[in-house]
């Protein structure tokens, strides 16, 4: 578990390899049963120090989902991946049990990638190394909810068929066979004289032998029936999407916040949809600026651009309905 993904302070790789050579840790879900008896007898540390790890340890139990996502370690999943996760899918849940090819419906999420996500929670240990987080030591996920409101009856027929990648069948034919057919099952069931009167022989013989073979026809129904679950399926109900309150705006964080780190700040920034940049320039749409600012707030200054301290960040925050408790 990445101890920057979840934010505790004071947690560095050697203290890491300490806890782990006293054999105080062999998983994530060890740092929360922690005691300041055993961290105070470790290199380095004082009563202080200690105790100051220790808070910051249990300040981290209500990480949001994509930053648990991330701290989880799950192989080619970085920091932007387990955000696509988290906002899209917005349930554990859902990334838990989610098949490789409903991931790949995900904004930059390969087959690849998406095999790596579902392995990873196939995974005994790690199933238990997660379930121990969420029950024993008390981590509560924040942000979970529906299912992002684009990704809600996104897909189509035809183009689940294309992921299928069945032999000889592109894009072109897998809407040939969604407009002859109209349902998934009516194109397993199809006999060779309907699929003849939609595809080419060729096309024909292929989606027949490939279907023919049940291990195949049983995975295509397994994806459907989870993306009627999820609400992703094509005769899903659509819901709306809203615009985000600070989409297309890029925002820069500058200079030392006290109420919450400028990682999770961003965080919430983001997940309005503004753009956190790590310069100032004439397109900044807004610079918030703590004790120690400098060229950046000098800038932001010559620019006119708008400039808000921590306290009017988390008023900003709090009135388009983010938490900042």
């Amino acid at each position: 578990m990445s101890r920057r993904a979840m934010d505790i302070e004071g947690l560095g790789d050697k203290t890491i390899e300490q806890l782990v050579d006293e054999k105080l840790i062999g998983s994530p879900a060890d740092l929360y049963k922690l005691e300041y008896e055993q961290i105070i007898d470790l290199e380095g540390f004082a009563k202080i120090s200690s105790e100051k790890l220790l808070k910051a340890i249990a300040d981290s139990r209500q990480p949001t989902l994509s930053r648990f996502i991330y701290a989880l370690g799950i192989p080619d999943v970085g920091e932007e991946t387990a955000k696509v996760l988290g906002r899209s899918l917005a349930s554990l849940e859902r990334v838990k049990k989610a098949l490789p090819e409903v991931l790949t419906y995900l904004p930059d999420i390969g087959m690849e990638v998406a095999y790596e996500i579902h392995s990873f929670f196939e995974d005994e240990h790690n199933r238990n190394v997660i379930d121990a987080l969420l029950g024993e030591c008390g981590l509560q996920l924040q942000d979970q909810g529906e299912l992002g409101a684009e990704f809600a009856a996104s897909t189509t027929l035809d183009g689940l068929i294309d992921k299928l990648h069945v032999p000889s069948v592109g894009p072109g034919a897998a809407l040939k066979l969604a407009e002859k057919f109209g349902t998934l099952d009516a194109i397993i069931g199809a006999d060779w004289l309907d699929m003849r009167q939609a595809l080419p022989e060729k096309q024909a013989k292929a989606v027949r032998d490939f279907f023919d073979d049940t291990a195949n026809a049983d995975r295509a129904r397994a994806i459907e029936a989870q993306l009627k679950e999820f609400g992703m399926h094509w005769r899903s109900e659509k819901k709306a999407v809203e615009g985000l309150p600070l989409a297309g705006q890029t925002w820069v964080l500058t200079g030392t916040l006290e109420r919450m780190s400028r990682d999770v700040a961003k965080e919430k920034l983001e997940s309005l949809g503004a753009k956190v940049s790590g310069s100032v320039s004439a397109k900044t749409h807004t610079v918030v600026a703590g004790p120690g600012a400098g060229s950046k707030l000098a800038k932001a200054n010559e620019l006119g651009l708008t400039v808000l301290d921590e306290d009017a960040l988390l008023v900003r925050l709090t009135e388009l309905g983010v938490s900042v408790d």
